[in-house]
């Protein structure tokens, strides 16, 4: 498997292939983690020629950075990178790249706290990294006064006077008209690499907007805030791309409004210094195709295939209305002049190349179909397409690769029928719970209860789902119940722990005859952060590979909390080793699951996310086990993966094997003889031996 490290604490599997839904070939960046709301800049990191996409998605403040592999005049292709993720800051809301200095680095503008941050590129042996240049950006009159930008806009960066500096345009915060605000930079001397602002018109272009879809009015007249009280309004929010359209020297314009999923154009029929909205297309860019998308839509322009030509991307800017798949539009330059004339090319390239379930993907290692290889099952909090409802349920993407070569393809986008039940915000836990031999499915649900789905194929066979039970012992924990399966008290069957909204954990032991709760605060576990009202707490429980027990715990934020003295501790508080484990942030509300899936006796890491994609990763190098136990490099237990007879090379002893859901599978004494694994299900599993008072343990892979 490739990697690609980032800040030394995690590597991220850049090559495990999955299957492109559409074709023969394989998706080009299949665990880059989705895409809901993005906003697309062009930007050259490596310095090759080859300008690369940085995404920043507004749904959970996450840059996702393309690097370019195909070249000019080709179909586009990108693969994930996160060479230069150490050096793009924590971003919020909106971003945006422009190169204001003319060094040929496009810089980095940003919402902070109701004005815009700055970060300066430079490049160095690395690639292109960002820098703090201004906190907010500020317009002069007699004293200075932060230029306003809303969280939910896209202001417009654009030489709009053509005298070679940066001017911004800006609604204002009761505004239905643009401001705009002229660099002084070449007027002062200081040519390009300055951004000094002066407010140069209160109602740039002359047009006033409505409460209305077909455009703004064209015409109005503006002498400084012209609004009367009756006209003001609060602005919602609009989406401003700022380009010359027709090369007639002044800047046009295309809006999007937050109440409507059009864009409108408008063409300016004045001058630099002098703009004058003379027509509106409601139906832009193609009358026959127009850029419709839920809701808010934005616009950007990128040359996808290297012609020469920028191409037109749409996307939606709402992060709590928008589609969620198949929802960014491609239009395709298709002039032959100077002029853009735009052609619809589709809205599958982002969606079809990479793993992405909607929003709020909830993942778990499976082997479904008997076959020893494990899949993935994932849980969508829905899955919102174009002209479609929105859809619930499970996806099932099946492993098609080899015990050491894993690969991926989507095989069911409901499986197991949950689409029948609608619902939403389903979180699948996977484990033994009937004790006879097979892997049982527990969904935990938004309204806080349980359903409980028996597989009653037998080991080793294709699951066979019995209809789900709901409402599973009548467990409600309030509101976005998490499950996981353990054999927490070790009595041989497995117990729950449930993560909530609240971001606290809720133990319940299962005997025989049902379950009962033993603590709603189950290791003083809690995820929410000083300020905090939730934490949505999703819980993983597993032997690291030195066989030490650690818990997991995906939360709001997109951090991985660990917690370590756990064995022999269940009715104590956890430690809380780490609340930001590896570095690993991709994304809020994470959730994650651990499997060894080539059998090389190292755990691959799946981590879900809002914007309903996958991250497949491994903890680096520089990551170590930092508990008591550890493995002992004089067990050495082969062959490794092991068939049918396991032999061991160690002193006589105790001997252990565990699951991953610490489920006792086997005990023995080891006087030499090999041990019979044969009936054991394929996967990961732990050796314990114990000699007087010696303690040692290794994995091994059961195929």
């Amino acid at each position: 498997m490739s990697v690609s490290a980032v800040q030394a604490q995690y590597q991220i599997l850049t090559d495990v292939p999955v299957q492109h839904p559409e074709t023969d070939g394989w998706m080009q960046f299949p665990f880059s983690g989705g895409f809901n709301n993005p906003q697309f800049s062009s930007i050259d990191f490596s310095g090759d020629g080859l300008p690369d996409l940085f995404i920043f998605d507004r749904s959970g403040n996450t840059v996702t950075v393309l690097e370019r592999i195909s070249g000019p005049d080709a179909d586009p292709v990108f693969g994930l990178s996160t060479a230069y993720d150490s050096g793009i800051p924590a971003l919020k809301d909106w971003a945006m790249l422009y190169d204001f200095n003319c060094d040929n680095l496009p810089d980095l503008f940003t919402y902070l706290s109701g004005s815009a941050a700055v970060y300066q590129a430079d490049m160095d042996a690395s690639g292109v990294s960002f820098s703090l240049l201004l906190e907010e950006m500020t317009y002069t009159t007699s004293f200075e006064i932060p230029i306003y930008t809303s969280r939910t806009d896209l202001p417009g960066l654009a030489d709009v006077d053509g005298d070679g500096d940066m001017d911004v345009l800006a609604f204002s915060v009761t505004g239905s008209q643009m401001r705009w605000f002229e660099n002084k930079s070449n007027d002062l001397g200081y040519g390009c690499d300055s951004l000094i602002f002066v407010k140069a018109d209160d109602c740039w272009g002359n047009i006033f907007e409505e409460e209305s879809c077909d455009g703004a009015i064209l015409g109005a007249t503006c002498l400084g805030i012209s609004e009367t009280a009756d006209e003001q309004r609060l602005h919602v929010g609009s989406t401003i791309l700022v380009f010359d359209r027709d090369k007639d020297g002044d800047q046009d314009l295309v809006l999007g409004d937050v109440s409507c999923d059009n864009l409108v154009y408008y063409e300016n029929g004045g001058s630099p210094l002098t703009a004058n909205m003379v027509s509106k297309d409601p139906a832009f860019p193609d009358s026959d195709v127009p850029a419709i998308i839920t809701e808010f839509p934005g616009a950007y322009l990128v040359d996808m295939d290297l012609d020469g030509a920028l191409d037109l991307l749409v996307a939606p800017n709402d992060d709590q209305l928008s589609v969620n798949r198949y929802n960014i539009l491609e239009y395709e330059n298709m002039a032959v002049t100077d002029t853009l004339q735009w052609q619809y090319k589709g809205n599958n390239y982002f969606t079809a190349n990479t793993i992405d379930v909607g929003e709020y993907a909830k993942p778990v290692w499976m082997d479904v179909d008997g076959d020893g290889l494990l899949d993935i099952v994932v849980g969508t909090g829905s899955s919102f397409e174009p002209g479609m409802d929105k859809r619930y349920g499970l996806w099932l993407y099946t492993n098609i690769g080899t015990a050491t070569e894993p690969a991926f393809a989507l095989t069911d986008m409901d499986y197991a029928g949950w689409s029948l039940y609608e619902k939403r915000d389903l979180v699948p836990a996977a484990g033994d719970w009937d004790n006879d031999g097979d892997i049982d499915m527990i969904l935990g649900h938004f309204d806080g209860t349980l359903s409980y789905m028996e597989n009653t194929a037998g080991a080793g066979n294709p699951a066979i789902w019995a209809a789900p039970i709901l409402n599973f012992y009548g467990i409600d924990v309030g509101q976005n119940a998490a499950p996981c399966m353990y054999d927490a008290d070790g009595n041989g069957t497995m117990d729950l722990i449930v993560g909530e909204q609240n971001g606290n954990l809720n133990y319940f032991e299962h005997s025989g005859s049902g379950v009962t709760l033993i603590s709603e605060n189950w290791g003083g576990v809690d995820v929410r952060t000083t300020g905090d009202v939730v934490g949505y707490s999703v819980p993983r429980l597993l032997h690291n590979e030195a066989g030490v027990l650690e818990l997991l715990v995906g939360c709001v934020h997109g951090s991985i909390y660990r917690y370590t003295d756990i064995t022999d501790n269940f009715d104590g508080t956890f430690n809380l080793a780490d609340s930001a484990y590896l570095g690993y942030n991709r994304g809020m509300f994470s959730a994650v699951d651990l499997a060894d899936i080539n059998g090389d006796g190292k755990m691959e890491w799946m981590a879900g996310n809002i914007r309903g994609g996958l991250v497949l990763f491994r903890p680096g190098e520089a990551v170590g086990i930092t508990d008591n136990a550890a493995l002992d490099n004089s067990l050495h237990l082969y062959p490794n993966p092991v068939g049918d007879y396991l032999q061991i090379d160690g002193p006589p002893g105790e001997g252990v094997i565990i699951n991953l859901n610490g489920q006792v599978v086997r005990t023995f004494y080891h006087d030499g003889t090999a041990v019979a694994v044969g009936d054991l299900s394929p996967g990961l599993y732990y050796l314990t031996l114990t000699a007087t008072s010696e303690r040692w343990v290794a994995p091994f892979v059961k195929r």
